[in-house]
């Protein structure tokens, strides 16, 4: 009896974990990866200039930096124009180890932002977890991407 507790329980709670992330609170960078992949979430690496060029960035995402000058206002409308006004298109946020995702992602939500994600274990990952880049998931060299505005 204990053990079809024990297995209902982990099933409840894999089931509660997975609409979690698919709420948009955190993912994995698995997930991150392979939904990004697919088209299903836009990928926005939030990092500065300098750790782009230093580590490389996931192929399919989109660069713009919360160090830029404007900060976090400066990231809110270049990324409004990217998603053509569209706050509930969702998105996940990466930056190295988490951090600063979460900060933005707190940030965006209150703007208005429906669907964003945060990528906790980031880029390089952190004390207790393993990276995009640790887990050999796939890279390339960072290439200065140009936004108007």
């Amino acid at each position: 009896m204990k053990t079809i507790y024990y297995s209902l329980s982990l099933l409840l709670f894999s089931i509660l974990l997975s609409q979690q992330s698919l709420a948009g609170d955190k993912l994995t960078v698995q997930d991150a990866h392979r939904l990004s992949s697919q088209g299903e979430i836009l990928l926005i690496d939030i990092r500065s200039v300098q750790e782009w060029e230093q580590t490389g960035i996931a192929p399919q995402a989109v660069t713009i930096s919360m160090h830029q000058k404007g900060g976090l206002y400066q990231l809110e409308k270049q990324l409004i124009k990217l998603l053509n006004g569209d706050k509930s298109r969702p998105i996940a946020l990466i930056c190295a180890g988490g951090v600063r995702s979460e900060k933005v992602q707190r940030y965006l939500k209150k703007q208005g932002f429906s669907q964003v994600s945060d990528v906790p274990e980031g880029m390089i990952g952190g004390w207790f977890t393993e990276g995009w880049i640790e887990q050999g998931l796939p890279i390339k060299s960072y290439i200065i991407q140009a936004v108007a505005m």
